[in-house]
């Protein structure tokens, strides 16, 4: 696998449960320690599309410390992946359409 020079390497990759949503996601620290959540693991936890929304969500203020990570799927495969770092997470359910979200 190739890795742009603008993906930072993983140190190492663990779960964490989301607060309020109480669902599992991959977390992922690289070498400073600096702790990053998968954004597509958002996406999948609200039944959103990552690529549809991930654009959309490029141009904002809390994208600015956003990254791209190897992440390892439960597939065993590696796929470099946008994350943001955890403490960002929060200011990122203002900006989507909660009626596009299921209840479940």
């Amino acid at each position: 696998m190739q890795i742009d020079k603008h993906v930072k390497q993983v140190v190492q990759q663990s779960t964490m449960i989301l607060p309020h949503f109480d669902y599992e996601v991959p977390i992922l620290y690289v070498a400073d320690g600096t702790a990053y959540v998968p954004v597509i693991a958002l996406c999948e936890m609200l039944g959103l599309r990552a690529d549809r929304h991930i654009r959309r969500w490029r141009g904002l203020a809390l994208w600015a410390n956003a990254c791209k990570l190897p992440l390892r799927m439960k597939s065993g495969k590696t796929h470099i992946v946008w994350c943001l770092h955890k403490g960002a997470f929060p200011f990122l359910y203002g900006c989507f359409n909660w009626s596009l979200v299921s209840p479940e």
